[in-house]
């Protein structure tokens, strides 16, 4: 008859006294494991920043345009960008995005929004195809402006870092920039029978010979 001792039994590895499930499921946590090490490994670091606000970004993304949508941007025809949309994102590469300034516009009965980087507001009446006569009268959030006027840069808010709210650029607050063009009228004025035309936003007749440099004597 056959003996055994337990010299001659061999030892098994010792994974093998654990339940296969367990096997399983720790195998799984090291591939979750090695992914997240591969997947943060390939991480670009980009530096973006959108009106003044800056942030550091990490993305697979690789463009920028792709980018730029992960960040919530939609960027108008007229935005500035300090690289090319459709560029290659890089690690440690620069962002530079310049919003352009919307403007509420009231022309002839209109009422639409604009956006542009014009500086004066012929230049952005100009922009919104608005023909413009010399002798109108442009008013910038209620106050007269020349046509010619530089007007002020948009005033930019930031709420309180209360909580966690995302990205900065995405709560910046800009006021409402309005402009509204006033048409010149003609209108004819004889002086001692001598008849000339004058064009005025004026809305009374003193007013437009005020300003036409017209002095009216009694008597």
């Amino acid at each position: 008859m056959a003996s055994t001792t337990l010299g001659n039994l061999k030892k098994g590895p010792a994974w093998a006294v654990i339940p296969t499930e367990l096997q399983q499921a720790a195998g799984l946590v090291i591939l979750l494991i090695v992914m997240w090490g591969l997947w943060r490994v390939t991480l670009r670091t980009v530096y973006v920043t959108v009106d003044g606000v800056s942030e550091s970004v990490y993305t697979h993304r690789r463009t920028v345009g792709a980018l730029l949508l992960d960040l919530g941007l939609t960027l108008d025809q007229n935005d500035r960008v300090s690289v090319a949309i459709d560029g290659p994102v890089a690690h440690n590469m620069t962002i530079d995005v310049a919003r352009t300034p919307t403007y509420r516009l009231l022309v002839d009965g209109r009422d639409f929004t604009v956006t542009s980087w014009g500086r004066t507001a012929q230049d952005i009446f100009t922009d919104a195809g608005v023909a413009v006569d010399p002798y109108d009268q442009a008013a910038f959030n209620g106050e007269p402006y020349a046509l010619q006027q530089a007007l002020p840069a948009p005033k930019v808010t930031m709420p309180k870092h209360t909580y966690a709210y995302g990205y900065g650029w995405g709560v910046m607050h800009a006021e409402q920039m309005q402009l509204h063009l006033y048409r010149a009228m003609t209108i004819q004025v004889n002086d001692g029978g001598l008849p000339f035309t004058i064009r005025t936003t004026a809305q009374t007749v003193g007013e437009a010979l005020r300003q036409a440099k017209i002095t009216l004597y009694l008597g």
